[in-house]
């Protein structure tokens, strides 16, 4: 019984990888539209700060439940952010334009 459990662990050892390891992707948000340009930490600060302060107001104001809350604050931002990634596609690189 011993000599199957050695038996087993080294054909663990020895088996080759399941995948081969790929290239990075950029990274997904959750409506899976890929993030293909870099946005400045001010820019984005500047949309998150807008988004944060309408559901901060509405928050305060107590209209909806919570569940609600969340929702529409994840679908703005799912909105903003897909907009902007829209927006810098229709926006000539700097190599393009020299």
């Amino acid at each position: 019984m011993e000599a199957n459990a050695v038996n087993h662990n080294s054909n663990i050892n020895n088996s080759q990888p399941l995948t081969k390891a790929k290239a990075p992707q950029p990274p997904r948000t959750g409506t899976a539209v890929r993030i293909t340009t870099k946005k400045s930490n001010s820019e984005l600060r500047e949309i998150l700060q807008q988004i944060c302060s309408k559901y901060l107001k509405d928050a305060e104001e107590n209209t909806q439940p919570d569940a609600t809350y969340n929702t529409q604050f994840c679908e703005v931002l799912n909105k903003a952010i897909t907009s902007s990634i829209e927006l810098t596609k229709t926006i000539p690189s700097p190599i393009e334009l020299s």
